[in-house]
């Protein structure tokens, strides 16, 4: 396609007015019963209401930008996959994805929240070989505790409400799970991972109060 020019190909079947179709700039006015194919323009095309029946369409725009829509009740559907290129993505106005020159992604909430979605396996999880506290950081992480020998995770007061995180024992010593400052539930009151590569999660439900689940035993 020419650069800086548009092609529009319009097939009519019949039931056309002499208002249906008007091309500004081409130096051509459509009349009744025409078929249109083809037709090059390099001004601009202004169109009311454009009803178009097609099987399939291929746009390449050079530079510009387009709005689908109106109000908030309009709908737009897709059907297969959809590629941006960009570093942001904005609802209503607001910024809610943004992408950085890593593998990472980070969601912002309505409540200017950020949360990190991280893309590399790597860094999905947060390895200790000795007595660990948890942070806000290691929210939506697995904590790995790895050692031979005995070893604690706490979970401590004034992380953020919706905490979450799964934790696995990984190496031969016991691990033991216990919150400071706080309310720290399992069903069966029991604390310690049920032996190497035993696996859970840990929830906060908000006020301080926190789930426990997984193998655990007494």
């Amino acid at each position: 396609m020419p650069n800086q020019k548009q092609i529009l190909s319009i097939i009519t079947s019949g039931g056309i007015t002499e208002d249906d179709i008007y091309i500004s700039g081409s130096g051509q006015d459509a009349t009744f019963g025409d078929v249109i194919t083809d037709t090059l323009t390099t001004e601009t095309l202004v169109a009311n209401e454009m009803i178009i029946h097609e099987t399939t369409r291929s746009i390449l725009y050079e530079s510009g930008s387009t709005k689908f829509g109106d109000t908030l009740d309009d709908t737009h559907q897709f059907t297969g996959s959809v590629s941006i290129s960009g570093s942001s993505l904005s609802i209503n106005e607001n910024e809610v994805i943004t992408v950085a020159d890593t593998s990472s992604m980070t969601v912002a909430t309505a409540n200017s929240a950020s949360y990190a979605l991280q893309t590399d396996i790597a860094e999905t999880k947060n390895d200790q070989t000795s007595n660990y506290t948890a942070v806000n950081s290691d929210h939506g992480l697995t904590v790995t505790m790895a050692s031979a020998s005995a070893i604690t995770l706490t979970i401590p007061t004034g992380l953020r409400d919706d905490f979450a995180c799964a934790w696995l024992q990984k190496g031969a010593g016991a691990l033991t799970i216990t919150g400071s400052g706080l309310t720290l539930n399992e069903v069966d009151g029991y604390k310690v991972a049920d032996g190497q590569w035993a696996v859970g999660s840990i929830t906060n439900f908000g006020s301080e109060t926190y789930l426990l689940q997984g193998r655990l035993s007494s």
